[in-house]
């Protein structure tokens, strides 16, 4: 008589849910920690730059965050709805359209690179994979 194999997938429904919330969640929390980042790097980190009259602080030396001089790309600095293959998230955003977030983080011809958006990328990545493994070990309770 021949074995006879069978597969149950009562469980499909829960994995794709597990998965689904999984990646909004991962998506919010690296969003969320972009930002953060953005803001602190800005905001908190020691600037070296000159010292120039008629600005309210320190500026920043080359490839140091911008410094926080009026406030304008601190404020640019948000977490926006968006939409991706699974729903809606969050997207982190910087810049006010005016082009000052791009010049910081790139430079011009005139202007030394100020990054700030590549080095947020380091919390986002952690946030990630704190999801995954929170994810992974909710797949394993199945």
């Amino acid at each position: 008589m021949p074995i006879k194999n069978s597969v149950t997938l009562n469980k499909l429904p829960d994995v794709f849910a597990i998965v689904t919330r999984g990646a909004k969640d991962l998506v919010d929390d690296a969003a969320d920690a972009c930002a953060d980042s953005m803001r602190d790097q800005i905001e908190n980190e020691t600037k070296s730059g000159i010292k120039y009259p008629g600005l309210p602080n320190q500026s920043s030396a080359p490839y140091q965050a911008p410094a926080n001089q009026f406030g304008a790309l601190l404020g640019s600095i948000s977490v926006q709805p968006y939409s991706y293959s699974f729903g809606y998230g969050k997207e982190a955003c910087a810049g006010d359209g005016s082009g000052v977030a791009g010049w910081m983080e790139f430079g011009t011809s005139k202007i030394t690179p100020r990054p700030f958006m590549t080095w947020a990328t380091k919390p986002a990545e952690d946030a990630m994979n704190l999801g995954t493994k929170a994810v992974g070990a909710e797949l394993k309770s199945l």
